[in-house]
């Protein structure tokens, strides 16, 4: 139901904000827009993972993942 839908959601929520925050920051610096990319796909990936696990995702895909990323 929703409560539950509401607290798998957490983890997706967090790493959406640290990516929005760390996209702005970095809008203009070249050299981090792969790795800005690449964290966007993973976002997607994991709320796959999370909402459509009989779907797959391409790549095995965690929150630890995409924040060690965007921690570049």
């Amino acid at each position: 139901g929703i409560p539950k839908d509401r607290k798998i959601r957490i983890p997706l929520d967090e790493v959406r904000r640290e990516y929005q925050s760390v996209a702005s920051e970095c809008e203009y610096q070249s050299e981090r827009r792969k790795d800005i990319s690449e964290a966007r796909w993973l976002i997607e990936e994991l709320r796959v993972s999370i909402f459509a696990q009989q779907l797959g995702t391409k790549q095995s895909v965690s929150k630890k993942r995409i924040m060690t990323l965007l921690s570049r």
